[in-house]
Formats: C-alpha cells, structure tokens, sequence
C-alpha cells in the first residue's frame, strides 16, 4: 500500500503521531480502514487517557515489526541455510537444494501468536495457548 494510498486517520486521532506511526504498518504489515476505524474505537473505549492510550499503539507498531521479522524469519528459514542478520546479500551457497518447512501455516501462526501477546499485553490479563510440536512451530 503506498502512502497515497493509505486510509485517512479517524478525524479523533488525526493528530495523534503514535496512532499514525502505527497505522502506517512495518513492512509487509499493512492495516485497512476497517482495521483502522476497530482499533480507533477500542482505544475510544479501553484507552481513552493519553499515557494508556500511548502504551497500546506503542505496543500495536511492537507488534507490527515482530511479526514482520518473524515472517521473514520463518521465509528464510524455509529457503536459506542461514540468516543474514547484517542485510548481506546471500549467496547462491546460502540456499537450501531443496526448500523445507512447513511456511504456510508457519506464516499464519507468526501474526496470530504476536496477537495473543499483545492482547495480553494490553489487557494485562495472561491467556493461555497451547501449540503443539509440528507444521507450525517454527512460527513460535
């Protein structure tokens, strides 16, 4: 979604640099008006006060770059013998024969389980999540 493209900011939020910062996603993250307009009304109902409502979208934009590194991981992971952490390029050594992993379902598990932390980071309520060992658990 390039910037012209972007969902106008709730009129409520229009000047708030966090709500901006993070409505304009991290990477492959990238959020729709109607994501925009539930988050604007729950910080409207659960986070009205600056200093809570500052902490939730600090912790949303946290949320959007760790699941967009952990996606990324989960990629290279699949294709790549290792990681380059310094933004290298990879060789063509770097890369596996024969990609493995289970990267579908490994890349819908990495935004669902950032969700759930920051759910309970937000609400400060622990949930529990059990995941057992298989398709998906490079995503954790």
């Amino acid at each position: 979604m390039t910037r012209a493209n972007r969902p106008a900011l709730p009129v409520a939020f229009a000047d708030d640099p966090d709500f901006a910062t993070w409505a304009a996603g991290h990477g492959v993250i990238q959020h729709d008006a109607v994501t925009i307009e539930r988050i604007a009304q729950l910080l409207t109902r659960h986070a009205a006060e600056p200093a809570r409502r500052r902490a939730w979208l600090r912790r949303l934009a946290a949320a959007d770059r760790l699941a967009c590194m952990g996606m990324w991981l989960v990629a290279h992971m699949t294709y790549a013998r290792r990681v380059r952490m310094d933004g290298e390029p990879l060789t063509a050594e770097d890369f596996k024969p024969t990609p493995e992993g289970h990267t579908g379902g490994a890349l819908n598990m990495v935004p669902a389980y950032v969700g759930y932390l920051a759910a309970n980071a937000m609400s400060d309520l622990t949930r529990s999540w059990l995941m057992g060992q298989g398709h998906c658990v490079a995503a954790v």
